[in-house]
């Protein structure tokens, strides 16, 4: 269990501190092994005449000899690892855009001030979208997850059901093409287009082809992400 010493733990710790080869009692019944008598050191005399040599704890040049110094370089520690910053960016995925920005575009695209009425429910549900609140230590959030695509669809309705939009583009597909410049801020490609004649040519309702029309335009990457 973290943060309790066991017992076997503490006996543990006890032999290794000791340095015993033996078997370990319990704590309180700790029999110390019987000191061992050490053998004299043999010194290797060499031939007949010559100086003997010195055992091998003993520094060369005899015991008069001055001790090595400096670092012993099997003990030093390794090199520390280059620094690196404790932040980065992550740019494995897109970002969606903040939210005020995504009210410009919408505001843009309409023919609208920003601070049109039609947009209080986009900057009502901020944090549902990823933005920020300071206030309440809300982070902006720029994943594009399906909980946020829900709340951004759910805020675009009363948009694309407006009269402002309505009035700038009266009818879709025929006005495809200017709503996808004014949304995605270029001329559209023909690979564009195309991928909305499957929605006009399925046969339903001309109310309904306009909002999803309207809610595809303005939830593409080309208009959510940086």
């Amino acid at each position: 269990m973290r943060g309790r010493i066991t017992r076997g733990m503490l006996v543990l710790g006890l032999g290794l501190l000791l340095g015993c080869k033996g078997r370990v009692h319990e704590p309180g019944a700790f029999t110390r092994p019987d000191p061992v008598a050490s053998a004299p050191t043999q010194v290797d005399r060499g031939p007949r005449g010559a100086a003997p040599t010195p055992p091998p704890s003993m520094p060369a040049g005899g015991a008069d000899a001055p001790a090595p110094t400096g670092p012993d370089p099997a003990m030093q520690a390794p090199p520390p690892p280059p620094w690196k910053p404790g932040f980065g960016i992550d740019d494995s995925q897109p970002s969606l855009l903040p939210v005020d920005m995504r009210v410009r575009r919408l505001a843009g695209a309409l023919g609208l001030p920003v601070s049109d009425p039609l947009f209080d429910g986009v900057r009502s549900a901020r944090i549902a979208l990823g933005g920020y609140d300071h206030a309440q230590g809300v982070l902006p959030d720029g994943l594009w997850i399906a909980s946020r695509m829900t709340a951004w669809v759910r805020v675009l309705q009363p948009i694309c059901g407006s009269d402002a939009m309505r009035t700038r583009y009266p009818a879709l597909p025929e006005a495809l093409p200017e709503l996808l410049r004014a949304a995605w801020g270029r001329p559209a490609e023909a690979a564009d287009l195309a991928d909305f004649e499957p929605l006009f040519a399925a046969g339903t309702e001309a109310a309904t082809q306009y909002e999803t029309a309207c809610l595809a335009v303005f939830s593409a990457a080309e208009f959510v992400y940086q």
